[in-house]
């Protein structure tokens, strides 16, 4: 048995012995891979810029997030030293009371809109930030859906 030293400078002129309809068909399959690489490669891109731009999104909402955090916090302590200076100026256990309850519904209130704020703080960011992968999820599911 010889070998053949023989190189072949067009993978398709090896099958030149097979019928034309299965080389045909190997050509089509072949130019077919061939694109549907280029096809892969450009929804990585694309996944990748999707996935950047959600991170920046993400980055951005958590920033406002601590933000407002750090504003409430300064606040309350504010409003605690003001509840305390009021107590230790107290001329009466009654106006001892009436500080602390007043205080207290205070708190409460701006807690309670500060948690509302902040939960919608937190929704908002999670839609924004989702968006780009979820459009660019779509659009490969399309993609593979329509190549195969």
């Amino acid at each position: 048995m010889t070998r053949s030293n023989t190189v072949v400078q067009n993978p398709f002129t090896a099958f030149t012995g097979l019928n034309s309809g299965s080389v045909d068909a190997m050509q089509k399959g072949y130019q077919r891979a061939i694109e549907m690489a280029g096809e892969m490669t450009a929804l990585n891109k694309a996944s990748m810029t999707a996935f950047t731009e959600s991170a920046q999104l993400a980055a951005k909402g958590m920033t406002a997030i601590n933000s407002r955090t750090m504003d409430y916090a300064r606040q309350a302590v504010r409003t605690s030293s003001d509840a305390s200076r009021q107590l230790a100026t107290a001329k009466s256990f009654q106006e001892v009371v009436e500080v602390e309850s007043q205080y207290l519904r205070d708190i409460y209130s701006k807690n309670l809109e500060e948690v509302t704020a902040l939960t919608s703080m937190y929704l908002d960011t999670a839609r924004k930030s989702t968006k780009p992968l979820m459009t660019q999820a779509g659009k490969t599911v399309e993609t593979l859906r329509t190549s195969s």
